[in-house]
């Protein structure tokens, strides 16, 4: 359990107005970022254990405020007028008081949610060329293994859905692409500084909007039928893609874990060309004639070809022959939690898309048993605002009176009539309302 005095801070930092429920599908207000978790469930806040704990509502409600304050740094500007409600908003969540509430919960935060993930890395006597080959031989599997993703997609009969549901999961980064970098360009560090620079002028398309790393992303979401407002899709995002985003904040604002950053980093890079290659493979193969805007992708299969050498010859090399063998534990566990980092958040997203497939081909699982203890609930008609849920545990549900509105993660919902039974396997997010202005009665059984 976190301890009472963070508990706390949690609660009073929650309380702001920028941080209430929303009552739409998707945000077009980059300020309003939606804490409403439930008094007892912050009272449980805890910290993760292992990888298993990632696709829970403890870990989900650590990351959400973990991102939620990490990006109080960033300067959010939106694509329209501000209006009243945004600027109140806006003051809110970068109010004095806020930014020194989430800074004070920062370290906390990120013991809670990252304070497992070295367990278990084999602690090494290395010397450099034998680090250098172990990482090196990681990379080309990482290259050889085949693309689960691509037979998902072969498999899954809502195919641009699940493409949607990619694109969201990777948003939390890809949309502020090279934001987190920032925290690690600061200070003094000689020629890594300025090889770390020539990669971030890359993410920022070398002062080309147009090339801006983060505009590519936007428009590979715009030919998916998807909006590019910042973080206009911030319900949807699992538990595991904010994770993700949070550990390139985490290590890079914490200049202990700089050389464990360049591990990271990479890996990062140094794997992405070969799996962009295989990924606009299996999207062009998946949606036939239909025509997605790849560019995003096409950019980082170039690009990430000279990143590679870059952070290898430029930056790791450098650094063990400036600082000596002492730094070689640190790029290895950075390179070693980065990799079961994206493979747990690749298998959260391979859960979610069968999830999702299942819902929006409307998949009657079997009928439970009458001997099953069943939870009966009510949503009323006239409260619009809603928050995702993680399932805890395996859930069957049944509408039985009114029409349900049911997110799965691809931006939109599909309607449940009466009737319509869901099986929502653990850890899968979703969202539901009713319809406007109709009470909703569910049905409710654990799923063994």
């Amino acid at each position: 359990m976190l301890s009472r005095e963070v508990r706390e801070q949690m609660k009073q930092y929650a309380h702001a107005h920028c941080f209430r429920k929303t009552a739409q599908w998707m945000q077009r207000n980059a300020w309003h970022r939606p804490l409403a978790f439930g008094e007892e469930q912050l009272e449980q806040a805890h910290a993760l254990h292992d990888f298993a704990d990632v696709t829970t509502p403890n870990a989900y409600l650590l990351n959400k405020f973990l991102h939620t304050l990490h990006e109080q740094s960033g300067v959010f500007l939106p694509h329209m007028n501000i209006n009243p409600i945004c600027r109140r908003d806006y003051e809110a969540y970068f109010a004095r008081e806020r930014l020194a509430q989430g800074l004070a919960l920062r370290i906390p935060l990120e013991d809670a949610v990252f304070g497992f993930l070295e367990n278990g890395i084999e602690v090494r006597e290395w010397t450099a060329p034998g680090l250098l080959e172990t990482l090196k031989q990681a990379v080309a599997e990482e290259d050889r293994a085949p693309l689960g993703l691509s037979e998902l997609l072969r498999q899954v009969k809502h195919k641009k859905e699940a493409i949607r549901l990619y694109l969201l999961h990777k948003a939390s980064d890809f949309l502020t692409e090279g934001a987190a970098m920032t925290g690690s360009l600061g200070g003094s560090s000689g020629p890594l500084q300025c090889s770390l620079l020539r990669v971030f002028m890359d993410e920022y398309g070398n002062g080309s909007l147009e090339r801006k790393h983060s505009s590519l992303f936007k428009q590979a979401m715009a030919s998916c039928g998807l909006e590019t407002y910042p973080h206009c899709y911030l319900e949807d995002y699992l538990p595991s893609s904010l994770m993700m985003a949070n550990y390139f904040h985490f290590i890079c604002k914490s200049p202990r874990h700089f050389f464990q950053y360049l591990g990271a980093m990479y890996f990062a890079e140094a794997t992405t060309t070969c799996f962009f290659e295989k990924l606009t493979a299996a999207f062009k193969e998946a949606l036939g004639t239909e025509k997605m805007d790849l560019s995003y992708f096409e950019e980082h299969i170039q690009v990430d070809q000279r990143h590679r050498e870059i952070v290898l010859q430029e930056l790791i090399i450098p650094a063990i022959e400036a600082y000596g063998d002492s730094i070689l534990q640190e790029i290895y566990v950075g390179f070693e939690c980065f990799r079961r980092l994206a493979g747990c958040a690749a298998a959260d997203l391979a859960g979610q898309i069968r999830f999702a497939d299942d819902v929006l081909g409307g998949r009657q699982p079997p009928e439970p048993s009458a001997a099953q203890p069943a939870r009966h609930l009510v949503l009323h008609g006239g409260n619009r605002a809603f928050f995702p849920r993680i399932a805890e545990t395996a859930l069957h549900l049944e509408l039985q009176r009114g029409s349900l509105e049911f997110g799965v993660g691809t931006g939109g919902f599909v309607t449940l009539r009466p009737g319509t039974r869901v099986a929502i396997p653990q850890g899968r997010l979703f969202r539901m309302r009713p319809e406007q202005g109709q009470d909703c009665e569910l049905r409710s059984l654990p799923l063994s």
